[in-house]
C-alpha cells in the first residue's frame, strides 16, 4: 500500500496544487508504514496535506469500506516522531 501511495504521489505531483509553481521535494525514506520527505520549509504544510491525502486515497481504493487515516508530522529531523 505504501509503495502504491508513493507512485501515486509521484504521478500527481505535477498535476495538482503545485502545477503552476513546481516545487521539488524528495522522499528520502520509507520505513515500515512511514514516509520521510525532504521538503522546503515554506511548502511543508502543503506537502504534508498532499501526502496525507494520497496515502488515505490509496488505502481506500485498495481496501474499500475500511476507514483509514494518515498523519504527517513536520520537523527538522525524523527524531521529532514520538
Amino acid at each position: 500500500m505504501l509503495k502504491m501511495a508513493m507512485g501515486r504521489m509521484r504521478d500527481a505531483w505535477h498535476f495538482e496544487l503545485f502545477a503552476a509553481n513546481f516545487y521539488p521535494f524528495g522522499l528520502v525514506a520509507a520505513i515500515h508504514d512511514e514516509l520521510v520527505a525532504d521538503v522546503p520549509e515554506e511548502i511543508a504544510e502543503d506537502v504534508a496535506k498532499f501526502m496525507e491525502h494520497h496515502m488515505v486515497e490509496t488505502a481506500n481504493e485498495m481496501c474499500p469500506g475500511m476507514k483509514f487515516k494518515a498523519e504527517a508530522l513536520i520537523g527538522d529531523s525524523w527524531s521529532i516522531k514520538e
